[in-house]
């Protein structure tokens, strides 16, 4: 699937600004689909859910998924997951099952 469909390069005086342009039209159409066949997303053993699908793109385009990878990465599992929460609420479009986060 490819998401980045264009990309802008800017130069301001000594500092270089690339924006990519991307279409996750598809990804969202896919993680609708899922939402209507898993429900509320719980694994078969409830241990585990699925609450939301997004891509490496989606990561490098969105501040509060790339904020939540880089507390990850620091072994801040807390922030993390307060940053993905609010991701998924502000845009539940990239939600795969329904309910509380």
């Amino acid at each position: 699937m490819r998401l980045i469909i264009g990309q802008d390069i800017q130069q301001e005086g000594n500092k270089i600004i690339l924006t990519n342009h991307i279409d996750d039209t598809l990804l969202r159409q896919q993680n609708y689909e899922e939402k209507k066949l898993v429900g509320r997303g719980f694994t078969p053993d409830k241990k585990l859910r699925k609450f939301g699908s997004v891509t490496p793109a989606l990561i490098q385009a969105d501040p509060l998924l790339r904020e939540g990878l880089q507390a990850e990465l620091n072994g801040d599992a807390s922030w993390a997951d307060r940053c993905y929460r609010l991701f998924f609420r502000l845009n539940p479009e990239y939600r795969c099952s329904e309910g509380g986060i």
